[in-house]
């Protein structure tokens, strides 16, 4: 079975002179020193032994590409560039056992199948190897961020943060200074090997892994193959099968209008209208090369983008007042849900189910996860039921959005995990997260148990049990995949594991998403603020998006006349919304600098 953990580290000799960029940091002190250590040795990593048959078809071959394959041009790590063994972990990590707590979101559709993480064989396995004893501290997303902040306030952390301290007032050196988050650079040499290996493998990872100050505060999800995008819009395929349409060339707005008005004539169906979420999804506006984010969720945000270095507000484009011209006519002649103001559609990844499989939808946007759920449910309702994903829609034929994501980056900084200075083992802690990123850990992360659910074929390649893709609970394989193994989350992610779950639908899916943008005009993920900034933009932003959220949804409603848009933005750039570009801007330079001497 190739290796595809061993192939990062040699990558790392070939860029050590960049490793010297975050010596200038101060490291948090430790507060306790590990009761083992758990020393770190550098060894090939042993073969998988062959097993029985899998119980499905469905396999793929654990390894990475060759070096032809590589995508170079999105900084992904090449293959085959020499035989090197993976740093290895040693277990147990500790003699005597301990307890770290871990404040996590939990996905509330797994809620319906289990309560806590007490039958993920992941963490099961984990303590078993370990000795260590997770106490999980398991958050519904609507309380995740306001749960955090209140452990903040009160001084009273858990041992390890994942994907909360991310939106920490002042990023995550702030966090630092403040003595909250530990730094981990002095540390991850000796005790994240693997990560730090993964991190120093391109330019482009070690930017996106550090802090404007140098610093590395947290453990970042990694993806041996890059992260494809995996939201976006979808129809009813049966339906515009039945008005005459394919869905692969609905992929401009005068296409989306012909589906979107047939449907709501035929059906009465209307628009799921996403104004809560990740902006970035592009979620209808990035066609008019503009970003709009407001809601009435706690998911909304500041619409931003950058082209060539200099930031810009979607607010005061042109497209922001196109894209509001357009969906105040659908709405005017009843194509969007007419109560979408008090929905959270596309907030944590998906639309409305119900009003999905029951016919009441016309367009939604959801994550790629969703798509089995939706035809399972439909075709009970009626047996000709289907879904397409379609592409972003654009102007003119054969366009090409700039703002939606293409992530095929090495990293995926927003899942991250970050240990706190009250952690009485950050060594045993940060150990335990490194694991993840060897090849044994990587595996248990993303394929289980052995037997369990998943087999070895005569071949080498892993296939998943029924278990996880003929979940006899019902479960889809996403579904499946979260509550036995990690989803989603920090790990060293295999895409073909991801992916090897999905149907057919689902693949195209990816593809489909990812034809026509090139998110030349993104935002990186990691920008951070001073705690100046942050104060002065925080001030004004707050400011900003309540003024936004009480009227700009009344130019789509109707309330105001659609006529003075032009009013509202010069209301929001009088409130400071210039000052907050400057501060964003300010952001960008500075992480266009990281890991410059």
């Amino acid at each position: 079975m190739k290796k595809f953990i061993a192939m990062l580290l040699v990558l790392c000799m070939a860029f050590a002179c960049l490793a010297g960029c975050g010596n200038s940091s101060t490291a948090a002190s430790v507060a306790t020193e590990a009761e083992s250590s758990g020393a770190v040795t550098e060894k090939d990593a042993p073969a998988t032994e062959e097993a029985a048959p899998a119980e499905t078809e469905v396999e793929t071959e654990v390894g990475s590409s060759t070096t032809e394959e590589a995508n170079t041009d999105n900084n992904m790590i090449e293959a085959g560039v020499a035989e090197v063994g993976s740093y290895d972990i040693e277990m147990p990590l500790t003699e005597d056992p301990i307890t770290l707590s871990f404040f996590m979101r939990f996905n509330p559709q797994v809620q319906d199948y289990c309560q806590d993480m007490s039958d993920n064989l992941f963490y099961e396995k984990m303590e078993e190897l370990s000795n260590v004893h997770i106490e999980f501290q398991l958050l519904h997303p609507s309380v995740f961020s306001e749960q955090f902040n209140l452990q903040v306030a009160s001084g009273d952390y858990s041992d390890i943060y994942c994907e909360a301290a991310t939106n920490y007032n002042g990023g995550f050196d702030k966090a630092v200074e403040d003595d909250v988050l530990l730094d981990l650079t002095d540390l991850l040499e000796e005790y994240a090997p693997n990560y730090n290996a993964i991190i120093h493998s391109s330019e482009q990872n070690l930017k996106d892994s550090m802090t404007d100050e140098g610093r590395v505060v947290f453990i970042a999800s990694a993806y041996d193959e890059g992260q494809p995008n995996g939201k976006g819009p979808m129809i009813r395929a049966d339906w515009a099968e039945e008005f005459g349409m394919d869905p692969a060339e609905i992929d401009t707005y005068a296409e989306y209008e012909a589906y979107i008005e047939q449907a709501f004539n035929t059906y009465g169906a209307t628009v799921q209208l996403p104004m809560s979420g990740d902006a970035g999804f592009g979620f209808l506006c990035s066609g008019y090369d503009t970003m709009v984010g407001f809601g009435n969720s706690f998911e909304a945000t500041m619409p931003w983008f950058q082209i060539d270095g200099t930031v810009y507000s979607g607010i005061t484009t042109d497209g922001f007042i196109e894209y509001t011209e357009m969906v105040a006519d659908w709405y005017s002649k009843g194509w969007i849900y007419q109560d979408f103001m008090s929905e959270d559609f596309g907030m944590q990844g998906g639309a409305d189910i119900g009003m999905v499989t029951s016919g009441e939808s016309s367009l939604w946007w959801a994550e790629v996860d969703y798509i089995p759920q939706y035809i399972e449910s439909g075709v009970s309702v009626d047996p000709d039921y289907d879904v397409a994903a379609i592409a972003d829609a654009t102007k003119e034929e054969g366009g090409v959005t700039h703002l939606a994501q293409t992530s095929y980056a090495a990293l995926s900084v927003s899942s991250n995990c970050c240990i706190s200075t009250t952690c009485e083992y950050p060594e045993i802690a940060l150990q335990w997260l490194d694991y993840r990123y060897t090849e044994e850990g990587s595996i248990l992360a993303n394929w289980g148990v052995e037997g369990v659910t998943y087999t070895v074929n005569d071949d080498g390649s892993l296939a998943y049990t029924d278990l996880i893709v003929n979940n006899p609970e019902g479960m889809t394989a996403t579904l499946a995949q979260f509550r036995y193994m990690l989803q989603n989350t920090v790990c060293l992610t295999s895409v073909a594991a991801k992916h090897a779950g999905f149907t057919d639908q689902q693949m195209e899916a990816l593809d489909i998403w990812m034809a026509n943008k090139d998110n030349a005009y993104g935002i990186p993920d990691t920008l951070t603020m001073t705690t100046e900034e942050a104060d002065e933009f925080n001030t004004a932003a707050s400011d900003i998006m309540t003024y936004a959220q009480e009227n700009f949804l009344k130019y789509i409603v109707g309330d105001n006349d659609i006529a003075s848009l032009d009013t509202f933005v010069q209301d929001c750039v009088d409130m400071g919304l210039e000052d907050c570009v400057e501060i964003q801007q300010a952001s960008l330079d500075r992480y266009n600098q990281r890991g410059q001497e």
